[in-house]
């Protein structure tokens, strides 16, 4: 991602950047149990080499404007249906009301955000 983010500075101009869409699913992760699902140490580990990634790019001048994980939450993949888990909040697709739980990796995010600064990300 960081050397992405810097051919973009370096080929275009230095423009606005907004990161979108960047997540990891877990293999089998639909079928593991709701307390071992939200574990998720992997999509933890993901995010946060990723964040180191673009805190480097923006430290050495790429305007970053924004950053958007994906997802939010558990969703339906009209190919997958329920399947596949790519969010920081487990749905629980059998429960009536559709409980949601946050993953260790939205406790991360949350650390990260509320660390932040408006001109130097640290990680």
């Amino acid at each position: 991602m960081y050397q992405y983010l810097n051919y973009i500075k370096t080929n275009y101009g230095s423009p606005k950047v907004y990161v979108s869409e960047f997540g990891a699913d877990v293999k089998g992760e639909s079928d593991m149990e709701i307390a071992t699902a939200l574990q998720d140490d992997f999509r933890q580990k993901y995010y946060q080499l990723y964040m180191m990634e673009i805190a480097k790019a923006k430290n050495e001048g790429v305007d970053i404007q924004g950053i958007f994980a994906w997802s939010l939450m558990d969703n339906f993949e009209w190919e997958d249906g329920t399947n596949f888990r790519f969010g920081i909040t487990y749905v629980d697709f059998k429960s009536d009301d559709l409980t949601r739980y946050p993953k260790k990796s939205a406790t991360w995010w949350q650390g990260l955000i509320a660390s932040m600064s408006s001109t130097t990300v640290t990680v």
